[in-house]
């Protein structure tokens, strides 16, 4: 009969802990589940020279469109673009799909049409497609002004750079 009591306290026990545990995950913040990224140097400078290093493409566009992309494994939105200004991967004026995952939990960046963004992507050559996710370094273009600013100076460096390469050694500077 001890025995018995025993084997039921010990359950009833058990089945507490269980209870305590699915009532308190109700509790639980949904960020507590969040995209989680990497981080890059808190210099900005350092920040924006990296960035630029590891995408494939840097530009400065409007959306003309956003469209929901159910077809992928992974719930997915391409935002169509209109290039005003590229630092890297395309040319200015060009049109640009960019693929991000639909969600912040999914570390998607939610594009919104007829607003202006920065975009820093890295292409994947196997779906052909640029992608960005807010681990990047893409922003709103209003949130985007030191950004750019930073862009402009190391794209003028990186010019700079370039034409020193170009010139003859054998001449005088």
């Amino acid at each position: 009969m001890a025995l018995h009591t025993s084997i039921r306290i010990l359950t009833a026990h058990k089945l507490m802990v269980v209870f305590v545990l699915a009532v308190s995950l109700l509790f639980v913040s949904p960020h507590s589940f969040a995209c989680s990224c990497a981080a890059y140097p808190a210099d900005e400078a350092k920040a924006v020279a990296m960035a630029y290093g590891l995408a494939d493409a840097v530009f400065l566009g409007i959306v003309t469109g956003v469209r929901s992309n159910r077809l992928q494994p992974l719930s997915v939105r391409d935002a169509t673009f209109e290039v005003t200004s590229s630092w890297k991967g395309l040319s200015s004026y060009d049109g640009a799909v960019v693929r991000s995952a639909n969600g912040e939990l999914a570390c998607g960046f939610n594009f919104r049409k007829s607003s202006r963004y920065l975009v820093f992507a890295h292409w994947d050559a196997e779906q052909g497609i640029l992608w960005t996710n807010m681990c990047e370094l893409t922003r709103k273009e209003s949130e985007a002004t030191g950004l750019i600013k930073l862009l402009n100076d190391l794209n003028e460096q990186e010019e700079a750079d370039h034409q020193d390469i170009d010139k003859d050694p054998t001449q005088p500077r």
